[in-house]
């Protein structure tokens, strides 16, 4: 019998080729351009600088030492002669306050729980389950100071819906025992000498707040180098021997220093807004009062005032200060996706990754539309300190003076862009 001849040439063929492919994948995808995308979206930029400075008061120390129980809060607003501490003998007279505090608070809870009006079993349960979301909220931001505040809501509504859905009748025998330990505390605290005011209002506690070592006049007839140096020495003063202080009225200063070129913003301009990152975000409106310049010295004093007041700000003594100048709206595009190009008469443009001389080159960026890479003409209307993104106008489109557009997909990254290439 005859033997079949195997083809081998097509084999050994096909066997060669599988290298030639492999390396032509390589060679492919090294050569391939890698692009980057980003969205366009809305966004806020703040045109602000960080300045060190002090606050100014018309504030007068509390003399007082000890263990003190506190009777008013930071912040609270008193008058002449309106007891501010208990003095305490003892530690065990220090307990007894705190007890005092909590069975006050514990008493007031329950009273508010068994007055309830509402018989909706379906409202009551969304008024738990609110409180609940709120405290686990706060607990995951780490919001610490309005724990106590949300965990009084969860009981409070708990208790409403015992004593609604007859769990519980009422409180009534617990609270006559919290009243017999409250009379028995009280007891113990009966003839404690006290701190008064010594003049009307907003008290803070020492441990609360800082006070200045110099004269307020002194700090005001400083000249920028000679305010820079005693920042850096330190204004804060000693209050161990403090209980508290007395803020009159509710305008304060903050008096800081910073560069001739930051100072210089201040020109114009009559209005600002200040916060202190970290202590106290929330912005507050300020008059620019005075820019004091120093050329030799690469410095500006400025002194900004403000006419509000609250627990927050009298804390405050030397800080680090936020000043806004502005506050812009737009559509972010990344620094790194800007380029320029020559416009021509015609319909072809040529791509400069970096602005070169000549009136006729344009800012924009491409975007992806499809698989196409299409240019567009952008206009700055501010950019991040970091020079990381730039805003463009809200209102872009075609034709128009900026247009990007919301949710556009501009590229980022890439090499030998230009209008029209297939991506």
């Amino acid at each position: 019998m005859r033997k079949k001849k195997i083809p081998w040439a097509p084999i050994v063929m096909a066997l060669l080729l599988i290298p030639a492919a492999y390396v032509a994948v390589q060679i492919h995808s090294a050569t391939k351009v890698i692009y980057e995308y980003e969205s366009v979206i809305q966004y806020q930029m703040t045109d602000s600088i960080e300045a060190e400075g002090v606050l100014l008061y018309q504030e007068t120390p509390v003399e007082g030492g000890g263990t003190l129980g506190y009777l008013v809060k930071d912040g609270e607003r008193v008058s002449p002669g309106t007891p501010l501490a208990e003095i305490y003998t003892s530690s065990e007279q220090a307990s007894a306050s705190t007890q005092l505090t909590e069975i006050d608070a514990q008493i007031s809870l329950l009273e508010k729980s068994q007055n309830t009006s509402s018989t909706q079993i379906d409202v009551l349960m969304s008024q738990r389950g609110g409180s609940i979301y709120n405290l686990l909220d706060a607990i995951d931001k780490n919001k610490w100071d309005t724990i106590d505040s949300l965990q009084k809501d969860y009981l409070l509504a708990q208790n409403k819906l015992q004593v609604t859905t007859g769990e519980i009748d009422n409180f009534n025998p617990l609270i006559d025992q919290l009243k017999q330990q409250k009379e028995q505390l009280q007891a113990q605290l009966s003839g404690l000498d006290t701190v008064v005011s010594p003049s009307g209002g907003y008290f803070v506690s020492a441990e609360n707040t800082q006070m200045i070592n110099t004269d307020q006049e002194t700090i005001r007839s400083m000249n920028p180098q000679q305010l820079q140096d005693a920042l850096n020495t330190g204004l804060e003063k000693d209050m161990s021997s403090m209980m508290g202080k007395i803020v009159s009225g509710y305008t304060w200063q903050f008096t800081g220093v910073c560069s001739l070129q930051d100072g210089e913003r201040f020109e114009g301009i009559n209005m600002v807004q200040i916060s202190f990152p970290g202590k106290m975000e929330s912005t507050l409106k300020a008059n620019v009062v005075s820019v004091e310049k120093d050329a030799d010295n690469d410095l500006a004093k400025f002194t900004l005032q403000c006419d509000y007041v609250n627990a927050d700000v009298l804390k405050l003594g030397q800080e680090t200060a936020r000043i806004d100048f502005a506050t812009y709206t737009g559509l972010r595009v990344s620094a790194d996706a800007v380029r320029y190009v020559l416009e021509k008469t015609d319909s072809e443009s040529t791509d400069e990754t970096a602005k070169p001389e000549g009136e006729n080159y344009v800012p924009g960026v491409y975007v992806k539309y499809g698989n196409l890479a299409r240019f567009r003409r952008i206009k700055e209307i501010f950019r991040d300190q970091a020079g990381k993104y730039i805003l463009v106008p809200l209102d872009g489109g075609i034709g128009k003076e900026s247009e990007i557009r919301l949710y556009d997909e501009v590229i980022v990254s890439g090499q030998d862009l230009y209008d029209g290439k297939l991506l």
